[in-house]
């Protein structure tokens, strides 16, 4: 893998993370190329992320099938 080259496009920190999701277990903040190395467990499986600051965050549910154009 060249950690080197995807932390020079994704920029540090960075989240090494399951590519499938796991409710945020498993969730590694890389400063370095060594942690991401180091913290690299399936890299097939695994997505490296930037890290995206912000003030609020706001999660919307939806538990209604039918899309947005159907339900207005």
């Amino acid at each position: 893998m060249d950690w080197k080259g995807a932390i020079e496009y994704v920029g540090l920190p960075c989240l090494l993370k399951d590519a499938h999701g796991g409710g945020w277990r498993d969730v590694y903040v890389c400063r370095s190329v060594e942690r991401c190395c180091c913290t690299q467990r399936r890299p097939s499986h695994e997505v490296l992320q930037d890290i995206i600051e912000w003030d609020k965050y706001i999660r919307c549910l939806c538990s209604d099938k039918r899309s947005t154009a159907d339900a207005v």
